[in-house]
């Protein structure tokens, strides 16, 4: 009876082992490796827009964030990042519109959510969560010290590269590039390539140059 005993508990032991085995294989599979790359591609994409400037004003890391809420990436992975990117390259400045666009954009998910599940399926909710998501940038730049030359500038590259990221990320992050990308998405992407590269090129953190002039 003690063998038996013995031998049972060992193979229970083994099943435990085999399961817990199993566990972890399931865990670094090949979905979660390659949504684990997607999070660093976007952070790191994230992280040199935020830097890119334009007659200093910084609009290409907000609108990559909209851009990337309305494609429904998830939002409690989206906004940490986002933060986290903006107060690098912004200080305590940079956080601020983070916080701002951020809690805009939350607001109009749960909205536009909310309309959804309520059955109120009319042709204008195609168009609410666009416009709705677009008032974040514009709420950002009415409660900042800039001038009415960069409010027009911040807003409107706000709403262009907004546009051009979605023409970039839908064919990658929705379609999942079945198909050949379009004359258009190919320009989009060529577009939000060189704002990567300008970022990169004047890569700050928390607001400060990585590189100081002579």
């Amino acid at each position: 009876m003690s063998n038996l005993a013995n031998i049972s508990s060992r193979g229970t032991s083994a099943q435990k082992q085999s399961a817990m085995h199993t566990k972890k294989v399931a865990f670094f599979n090949k979905t979660t490796l390659l949504a684990a790359l997607k999070y660093v591609i976007i952070s790191a994409s994230m992280i040199a827009l935020s830097n890119a400037e334009f007659f200093e004003i910084r609009p290409f890391g907000g609108a990559f964030f909209l851009a990337l809420a309305l494609l429904n990436v998830h939002l409690a992975i989206l906004i940490p990042i986002f933060l986290a990117t903006e107060l690098l390259a912004g200080g305590v400045f940079g956080l601020f519109g983070a916080v701002i666009i951020a809690s805009f954009t939350v607001a109009t998910r749960l909205t536009y959510n909310y309309l959804k599940r309520s059955n109120k399926r009319t042709l204008w909710l195609k168009f609410t969560a666009p416009l709705l998501f677009t008032t974040a940038p514009i709420a950002f730049v009415s409660a900042v010290p800039l001038n009415a030359l960069q409010i027009i500038l911040f807003t409107a590259f706000s709403l262009a590269f907004l546009f051009v990221c979605l023409h970039t990320l839908r064919p990658i992050l929705i379609e999942n590039l079945r198909y050949k990308m379009l004359e258009v998405e190919i320009i989009c992407l060529a577009f939000v390539a060189v704002a990567i590269a300008s970022g990169l090129s004047n890569f700050a953190f928390f607001g400060f140059p990585a590189q100081s002039g002579d």
